[in-house]
């Protein structure tokens, strides 16, 4: 599943993520911004995929993202099902973001915004 901003069609495709909160768990917070950003109440983990640690620098950005990488699995999927959700809560405050999701082929993915995708070839 990948997501667009309604508001900023100029951004590429982009898996769900987030920010992990003061003592939360990298799969804790996985899953919550997944729910968040989907509006799925019935995504399962799987597993960890992999790791990642990024210099921003080199984009401009004074900061290092470290990443956690994690597969959920759904009942109820459908390849090419599109759909509309507006995540309340996002981080560091503002408005409402609407989010344009579908499902692709795992193995077909469009392009996305930049290393989002990277462990695919891990599941």
């Amino acid at each position: 599943m990948l997501l667009s901003h309604v508001d900023y069609p100029h951004l590429k495709l982009q898996i769900p993520g987030g920010t992990i909160e003061a003592g939360e768990e990298p799969a804790d917070a996985a899953l919550r911004e997944a729910e968040e950003e989907t509006g799925l109440k019935t995504l399962q983990p799987v597993g960890l995929l992999g790791e990642d640690v990024h210099d921003m620098r080199e984009y401009g950005h004074q900061e290092i993202i470290h990443g956690w990488f994690y597969h959920f699995t759904t009942d109820g999927f459908e390849l090419g099902r599109r759909w509309r959700h507006n995540e309340l809560h996002a981080h560091g405050g503002g408005g409402p973001i609407r989010y344009e999701l579908s499902w692709y082929p795992i193995h077909n993915l469009p392009p996305t915004h930049g290393r989002d995708t990277r462990f695919i070839q891990a599941i």
